[in-house]
């Protein structure tokens, strides 16, 4: 019989040193040395979807809300960020449970103007199936004391109360997730 995945809710905080021992054992120092975003400055999360088999997390991602502007003009976005999935479960649907989950909380709860999500080139594909589109514009962020545009290509986003852009410049007045 296989074990159901158990989903709860934490705030950021709360959780944190759960959730940086299962980023370290997902992002071996090997990997973060090729990973795109291997020298990214983080924003924390304000909320956590964990996913656990018994008593282990094995799954998680995290929520952000964040006033931004879209071409100029103000917007509330949610955020998604820290999706991953422990080396030993990856590939038995954990990750696409715990996004299913994390954009119905955000929907039913936050009702943001649209979401928006960073991704590695490699993961793309995966967050295509799922409904998210590339946005094909600039976002940019708070780096390391300085305003940078953040790379292309990596920024998706879904559609929240309103539509979300394509194209455009989404500034996050912040850190990215």
């Amino acid at each position: 019989m296989t074990e159901t995945l158990r989903i709860e809710r934490h705030d950021g905080d709360a959780v944190w040193p759960a959730v940086e021992a299962l980023g370290k054992a997902v992002y071996t120092p090997e990997m973060l040395a090729h990973s795109e975003f291997h020298d990214v400055d983080w924003s924390d999360a304000e909320h956590w979807v964990l996913g656990y088999l018994g008593d282990d997390l094995v799954a998680s991602a995290g929520i952000h809300r964040r006033a931004v502007h879209v071409d100029g003009k103000p917007a509330n976005i949610a955020g998604i960020g820290g999706v991953k999935t422990h080396p030993d479960h990856q590939k038995s649907g954990h990750a696409s449970h715990i996004l299913e989950v994390t954009c119905t909380l955000i929907d039913g709860q936050m009702a943001p103007d649209f979401t928006l999500i960073f991704v590695e080139t490699h993961n793309r594909a995966f967050y295509e199936k799922r409904g998210w589109r590339v946005f094909a514009g600039t976002v940019m962020v708070d780096q390391h004391g300085k305003r940078i545009a953040f790379p292309d290509g990596s920024a998706m986003v879904r559609d929240g109360a309103q539509p979300a852009p394509r194209s455009g410049t989404i500034d996050l007045m912040g850190k990215p997730w």
